[in-house]
């Protein structure tokens, strides 16, 4: 193929993710519009802060009485962090040896850092992990403004840099889940020099956003029925009963009653993905609806110079679907 149709492409495929990426942003604009301070709940009764990402405080606690019930089951010694950071309270759970290597875990979109429960015994072991509760997503991390979070990839990376510098880390490994990928790869791009290794789990950012993930979540936010959250649940996590068991009711109660403040993520440039010099290894799941064809995912990823590729018959969250299988790839990977 010559370079010239190549280039026509290249920019086809740039026009086609700009469409696809306005109209997710544009629906989300539409339901944080709708929302934002209304926040009743009607059948509580009560409304949420104005300058909250809950809806009302009975989410909250709902959520709170989740997190803390999956901190109880954590299968190692651990540490709850606050660290002030330019946006406002970043929480960590910290757990390991403290003079092992350092490991940063950035969970998925929509759960939050208790959801790393299946992998953290494993890595514990040769690792002192720092699991992030991302800022701006229901969790213990809390926004000094709402209007004002991370909305690049420039300005993520350099967040998580400063929850870095504060846990004392230089150089650590990444592993990152869905939006996890997204925020470990913009941290690779960015600050090359302060990555060793990197492990994708179905990650955002490799593939362009779905658009129909942006209308699926926008609608089940914005007209939060039964019936409709239900199906949402199960489209994005998938139906294994280890998945929806663990993470169902999280996951359902989210949607019903937080409205996010995070930037949604967008394809990372191809130039960008060469850049990566870190090792990558990379899970994709057959049955992820939400990045999509895993082998247009491993089309662009092969992108990235040094990265080997694990297509596994999951859906979009493996590190809890199947522990067995992908903790000691993760393992291997990191100590190799």
């Amino acid at each position: 193929m010559s370079k010239k149709n190549v280039s026509g492409i290249n920019k086809m495929e740039s026009k086609k993710i700009k469409r696809t990426t306005g109209l997710i942003w544009l629906s989300f604009a539409f339901v944080v519009l709708m929302t934002t301070g209304c926040g009743q709940n009607e059948t509580e009764g009560e409304v949420g802060t104005e300058r909250s990402i809950f809806k009302a405080q009975a989410y909250e606690q709902k959520l709170m009485t989740i997190y803390e019930s999956r901190l109880a089951e954590w299968p190692y010694p651990y540490e709850s962090l606050f660290l002030d950071t330019s946006y406002g309270t970043v929480h960590v759970i910290a757990s390991g040896p403290k003079d092992a290597p350092p490991v940063l875990l950035f969970h998925a979109s929509e759960l939050a850092a208790w959801s790393w429960l299946p992998n953290i015994g494993v890595l514990n072991e040769h690792y002192r992990t720092y699991a992030v509760d991302h800022i701006g997503e229901a969790g213990k991390s809390v926004l000094k403004d709402t209007d004002v979070f991370p909305k690049d990839g420039k300005s993520i990376a350099d967040l998580y840099l400063q929850i870095s510098d504060k846990l004392g880390v230089q150089k650590v490994d990444l592993i990152g889940a869905s939006n996890g990928g997204y925020i470990a790869l913009n941290y690779s791009v960015y600050a090359p020099e302060r990555v060793k290794k990197i492990v994708l789990l179905c990650p955002m950012g490799i593939s362009p956003p779905r658009a129909v993930m942006g209308i699926k979540m926008v609608m089940a936010q914005l007209f939060p029925k039964e019936r409709r959250l239900d199906r949402v649940r199960l489209w994005a996590l998938g139906e294994d009963p280890a998945v929806q068991e663990m993470s169902g009711q999280w996951f359902y109660t989210m949607m019903e009653g937080v409205i996010p403040r995070v930037a949604l993520p967008k394809a990372v440039d191809p130039e960008h993905l060469r850049q990566i010099r870190a090792p990558v290894l990379l899970f994709l799941g057959t049955k992820d609806n939400v990045v999509g064809s895993h082998k247009k995912a491993e089309r662009r990823a092969n992108n990235i110079p040094d990265i080997r590729v694990e297509v596994l018959d999951t859906g979009h969250v493996p590190g809890i679907e199947k522990p067995a299988v992908v903790n000691p790839r993760i393992l291997e990977f990191l100590r190799s």
